[in-house]
């Protein structure tokens, strides 16, 4: 068999394994980052998105802006988002799209890695195997089954293109050196656009140059001019652009000096132990601490690097000191010399591009061994690609599927505040209610214990949020209680008494004038807001809860929830210019919501029932009319206002008694109220009127599926 047909076979057998190992995440869905990136980002849904992209940091998204508004400003990676926007063309809001394209981009990556560590070792066996090491590497996984780790993806692609193209150009002459040398310069502007780690290339093309380059001494001066001296320029140039941008950083030296060193200590325990993954590693507060035993082994990873580099073995072994060089190059950006102010400093995605650099060194090892040698290495490295196999194959199922994935993630960090939080937002979305609230009731008990007042008081709002998610209006008791503690934080800092809520058997007690207390009560206050609003609704007291909301829109202006929760009550108070000037606020942020459209779908409903209630005058439940009776109910029905449904049903059954279908909807109502056995027995007083009718089939269907509605 020719040598190339058996390199392509080999090649294609590459790709495969590669593929069949993250094929998991083919089957994924939208999570963490995700969904303000793409899911609810109107930006790259719009005709404009491409000049957008273009003129726009990376977080510059309705939902960010929303919850974090200084988010902005920190990343202008315009090639990312412009491939969000192209995957929206193609595949709509089909996350098994988006995950394709990660799959796709890492198997090119991999394809250009293969090439050049050929290049490398003039071995395409080695080649193969360091290329399938680099592929399998349990850390690629968070880059590639996750679709916001598409950043290290594409400037991975693009430098290990561009540097090909750039040492091909290293070795020509004239109008060859200087076309390579444009294509180069083109896909390092490309990964440069995908995230700024890229710009370790202009310092790894020179150091290709001095190293590899045969004939180096004729052409260096050459090279030198054509092309070292404008990449490091251009890069100068590119770097005092984007630093200008940055927030200003506030930390002292010795504190970014722990930060470094500690940086460097977890990518040296990660490429060596790579099989617990967690996306959550790192987190920036804890980094900025010094841990003693991380600082000392950065600091021994840091001087092993440049003793290492500097050693006359190497020297004499140029290929393997250019892939030392690579690793360590390619991950200075991600050191934290300069951090960029974000939560996480550390990531298993961030190595994405400097394990090309050790994928080197390993198809060295094996080009340059004698035969047996060879086959004690390759069956090694085998083995150790097979475990990684193994390793990345479970990740990438995480990354299918959001409660596993955060699962996951306590699993590795029991204490993570956004671990509890974002599997407590999941549960709820899947309706597991009773779930969540043990979830951020368990959050609320570690912060407890780690004394943060702010962090337990957050879990536990969200604990008692998900509370009356769960508890019906019928249960008015619950309602008033939680709008008394509500009330209470908001008024704490005047208080004379403290303020307390209990859920179950655990309570919380909240002293007035306590500073950690009225600290997050100062920042969460249009939080609060918002759920005080959504209860004083629930309790029939609109104008409130119209109040309320505001309030919240007055403090951090254009937010969803708010918005929602006012059109909701300005419906139940008959406001309908009012609620659908809500709605048009929402629709222009987010016209594809799952939200909007209900809401917009509610409002659709309840127009006509506004504009028959309005001949009965402004308070048309004083009409006695039955006719005014039927069209409340059902407006309250629309409105999802089950307590106030049933006040008017009840009329309607009052002034006509025989209304047998106005007794079905009654018993529906109670129902969702909680009080099944009412609901029964309205059934059968229902069934005397209608016998077995089809509506009475569908309530009594309903009534069995608790939480239906």
């Amino acid at each position: 068999m020719p040598q190339r047909l058996q390199r392509t076979i080999l090649g294609v057998v590459l790709l495969g394994i590669v593929a069949a190992v993250y094929a998991p995440a083919l089957e994924g869905v939208f999570i963490w980052d995700d969904v303000a990136l793409i899911e609810q980002n109107q930006h790259i849904k719009e005709s404009g998105s491409a000049r957008r992209a273009l003129r726009s940091d990376l977080w510059d998204t309705p939902l960010a802006a929303e919850s974090d508004p200084g988010s902005s400003a920190t990343y202008y990676r315009p090639l990312v988002t412009l491939s969000y926007a192209l995957d929206y063309r193609l595949h709509g809001l089909d996350a098994r799209g988006f995950h394709l394209t990660n799959l796709v981009l890492h198997l090119l990556a991999v394809l250009a890695l293969v090439l050049l560590l050929a290049r490398l070792t003039r071995d395409p066996l080695a080649a193969l195997l360091g290329g399938l090491l680099w592929a399998l590497h349990p850390s690629k996984a968070e880059a590639v089954a996750w679709i916001s780790g598409r950043c290290d993806l594409l400037m991975g692609l693009f430098v290990l293109l561009s540097l090909l193209l750039f040492w091909r150009a290293l070795e020509s002459r004239g109008a060859r050196r200087a076309a390579l040398a444009a294509a180069g310069w083109l896909l390092y502007a490309a990964a440069v656009l995908s995230k700024e780690s890229a710009v370790a290339l202009a310092l790894l093309v020179p150091a290709l140059d001095l190293l590899l380059c045969r004939e180096r001494r004729e052409r260096l001066r050459a090279n030198l001019i054509a092309i070292h001296l404008p990449l490091l320029l251009g890069t100068i140039a590119y770097l005092v652009l984007r630093l200008s941008s940055l927030p200003p950083q506030s930390l002292r030296a010795v504190r970014r000096l722990w930060l470094f060193l500690q940086t460097a200590a977890h990518y040296g325990l990660l490429v060596a132990n790579p099989y617990a993954p967690s996306a959550l590693r790192g987190e920036a507060r804890s980094l900025v601490q010094p841990e003693p035993v991380l600082v000392a082994v950065g600091a021994a990873l840091t001087l092993g690097a440049l003793a290492l580099v500097a050693t006359p073995l190497l020297r004499r072994a140029p290929r393997a000191r250019f892939g030392l060089l690579f690793f360590a190059l390619a991950l200075a950006p991600v050191l934290n010399l300069r951090p960029l102010g974000i939560h996480y400093m550390v990531a298993e995605r961030f190595l994405y591009l400097p394990l090309a650099g050790l994928a080197a060194l390993a198809a060295l090892l094996v080009a340059t061994a004698a035969r047996w040698q060879r086959a004690v290495a390759v069956a090694l490295l085998g083995v150790l690609a097979s475990s990684y196999a193994i390793a990345s194959h479970r990740r990438a199922a995480d990354f299918g599927d959001a409660e596993r994935f955060w699962r996951r993630e306590l699993e590795r960090q029991p204490r993570s505040e956004l671990a509890h939080a974002h599997l407590g937002l999941t549960l709820v979305r899947r309706g597991k209610l009773a779930a969540a609230e043990a979830v951020y009731l368990r959050a609320f008990q570690l912060q407890l214990g780690e004394r943060s007042a702010a962090k337990a008081l957050g879990s536990w709002q969200h604990a008692l949020e998900v509370r009356l998610l769960r508890s019906s209006d019928g249960e008015s008791s619950e309602l008033e209680r939680a709008r008394a503690f509500l009330s209470g934080l908001l008024a704490l800092e005047s208080a004379a008494a403290p303020v307390r809520s209990c859920l179950g058997r655990q309570c919380v007690t909240v002293q007035p004038r306590s500073e950690g207390a009225l600290g997050w009560v100062r920042a969460e206050r249009a939080n609060i807001l918002v759920t005080l609003g959504a209860v004083a609704s629930r309790l029939g007291d609109d104008d409130a809860a119209v109040r309320h909301l505001t309030e919240s829109l007055a403090l951090r202006p254009g937010r969803l929830a708010p918005l929602l929760n006012r059109a909701l009550a300005r419906l139940r108070a008959r406001d309908l210019a009012g609620a659908e000037q809500d709605l048009a606020a929402v629709r222009a942020k987010l016209p594809d919501a799952r939200e909007v459209r209900s809401l917009a779908e509610t409002i659709r409903a309840a127009a006509p029932l506004l504009r028959a209630l309005a001949r009965f005058g402004p308070e048309p439940e004083r009409s006695g009319e039955v006719e005014a009776q039927r069209l409340l109910a059902q407006l309250y029905i629309v409105a999802k206002a089950p307590r106030r449904a049933e006040r008017a049903l009840r009329e309607v059954v009052r002034l006509a008694p025989g209304d047998g279908e106005a007794r079905a909807l009654l018993a529906y109502e109670v129902a969702i109220l909680g009080r099944p056995a009412e609901a029964r027995a309205l059934i059968e007083a229902a069934r005397r009127e209608l016998g077995d009718s089809v509506r009475l089939r569908w309530v009594e269907a309903q009534i069995a599926r608790p939480g239906a509605r």
